[in-house]
């Protein structure tokens, strides 16, 4: 999941503030971060102390990774019955 979030992000530019050549964060850090926060319950400080990325940082980019699960992946991978073609 994350190696393909990953790729998506980059080829579909999802993360564009986070995506450039001269951004200072490696954007691999901070998805596996996003992930990492909400899969075992890490605070942003747990993030500072295992990627060197500040909290600011790493808070201001949890922003757009949840944006981005709730506009793009939400509609991508779940099915509601009003969508799902068998339910009529």
């Amino acid at each position: 999941m994350l190696i393909q979030f990953v790729s998506d992000s980059k080829e579909k530019y999802w993360l564009p503030r986070w995506s450039h050549w001269n951004s200072t964060c490696p954007i691999e850090l901070l998805i596996l971060g996003g992930f990492q926060y909400l899969g075992r319950g890490w605070t942003f400080d747990d993030l500072e102390e295992s990627t060197t990325i500040s909290t600011e940082v790493q808070q201001n980019y949890f922003h757009e990774f949840i944006a981005i699960g709730a506009n793009v992946l939400y509609p991508m991978n779940v099915l509601t019955p009003l969508r799902y073609p068998y339910c009529h």
